[in-house]
């Protein structure tokens, strides 16, 4: 091993073959069990978009973190592209070793790359380790977040 965890860590795009990995990781992070079919189907279209960015990270060749971020054109930023952060999650095992800030630092230079001005996150009010990952990245709480739920 390394010197550094950050240097075993291996930043790529997500392909289709990760699909049943990233599930894994949404259904923990939402903590619950999701119906594999439309997760499946949702996945598989939104990795197709090329405004989406859906990155993964491996460690001794294993994914172990998994980053998805949407991007959308503001009228309130005049016309400007924005990104949204949808789904963060590195495997609870090796946390504080680096993983996420990695993902991040690789989404944030393919925001750069893509012309994106901002990045933007929403986090549930209990994940308080969270919040203070992203103050720690620089990440600026400005909004509160309301949600209805039509169904």
């Amino acid at each position: 091993m390394s010197n550094s965890i950050n240097e075993d860590i291996k930043v790529r795009k997500a392909s289709s073959n990760d699909c049943r990995i990233i599930y894994k990781f949404v259904c923990d992070l939402e903590e619950q069990e999701l119906e594999y079919g439309s997760f499946q189907k949702g996945y598989l279209s939104n990795l197709n978009d090329p405004y989406n960015v859906y990155l993964v990270a491996e460690y001794l060749s294993e994914v172990v973190g998994f980053v998805s971020c949407h991007s959308d054109i503001l009228l309130r930023l005049s016309g400007k592209r924005v990104g949204t952060i949808q789904e963060f999650y590195v495997e609870p095992e090796i946390r504080n070793l680096g993983v996420g800030r990695t993902l991040l630092d690789n989404l944030k230079s393919v925001m750069r790359m893509k012309s994106i001005i901002q990045l933007e996150v929403s986090s549930y009010r209990h994940r308080e380790h969270k919040h203070q990952f992203y103050v720690k990245e620089k990440f600026v709480e400005t909004h509160k977040k309301f949600v209805y739920k039509v169904n």
